[in-house]
């Protein structure tokens, strides 16, 4: 039995991942934005939940504090939510939404819970995307400030998990966290079906669910990498795509990319 922490839990591959979870006999603490959704699901699994908006740092910060104060270790993080944004706009912090609710926010929840991921030698499961293959990180644009598009900034906040995740076995090792990510499926969850462009307009087609998978599949290999131990399929650092490892292009194991950017995400969550 392991201490689960999830977030983006209130719907989708985060709440089939949370149910999957229960049934499997873990303790699963779920993290949601939603109020109404994520108390619905709390009660229905009979769990521990928190609410946090990521694109307030505030409320990340509040958000491990809170746990923190519930759970003295965690065996998992599960850094699974995300989205994008059709429109350019900047969050609470100043900084571009899509880059703050899949990189920024994740990052500084995960460096608040060091000491309880110490505790329980932590893993660290970051829900990238295969989208993440097209991203660059490109340190004098990162917000996207100029040429906004959702085609370039979501893969690039994706990218920038992976290397994230990857990072944290060099950075948190010595203290037995590690660190690594997925691709979880492409799945028709309610982010993709609600943007109102051609991505929306396919995710809400009859085709979609013909070639999509199901939030219940991916919630699969989820639950494979919280549980599988390492030597046994799963390696520290890997990116995963359908249970296996998956072979990134260089930029996507570019260790001196990954240790910048730690530095730039630190100063920006103020942790310098």
């Amino acid at each position: 039995m392991k201490n689960i922490v999830i977030t983006g839990a209130s719907d989708g591959v985060g709440a089939a991942t949370a149910r999957q979870l229960v049934e499997r006999g873990h303790r699963v603490l779920i993290v949601g934005r939603n109020e109404e959704k994520t108390i619905r699901l709390a009660t229905q699994l009979d769990c521990t939940y928190f609410l946090a908006d990521y694109l307030e740092l505030d409320q990340v910060r509040r958000l491990a504090a809170d746990i923190a104060g519930h759970w003295d270790s965690i065996d998992v993080l599960m850094n699974n939510a995300g989205g994008m944004f059709q429109h350019y706009g900047l969050s609470a912090d100043g900084y571009e939404r899509t880059y703050q609710l899949n990189h920024l926010a994740p990052f500084l929840l995960t460096n608040l819970l060091v000491p309880q991921l110490a505790a329980g030698e932590g893993r660290v499961v970051g829900t990238s995307s295969i989208a993440a293959l097209v991203g660059k990180v490109d340190f004098s644009n990162l917000m996207h400030t100029e040429d906004y598009s959702w085609r370039k900034a979501y893969p690039d906040s994706k990218l920038a998990t992976t290397l994230f995740c990857a990072e944290i076995n060099n950075r948190l090792g010595d203290r037995g966290i590690t660190g690594l990510s997925l691709h979880p499926g492409v799945v028709s969850t309610s982010f993709a079906r609600d943007a109102s462009n051609l991505m929306g307009a396919f995710y809400n087609s009859r085709l979609a669910p013909k070639v999509m998978d199901t939030p219940e599949t991916s919630a699969t290999r989820m639950v494979y990498l919280a549980e599988t131990p390492f030597g046994e399929g799963v390696e520290p650092g890997g990116y995963y795509v359908r249970n296996r490892r998956f072979p990134l292009p260089p930029k996507g194991r570019d260790s001196r990319t990954a240790a910048r950017l730690w530095e730039d995400s630190a100063k920006k969550v103020g942790m310098n």
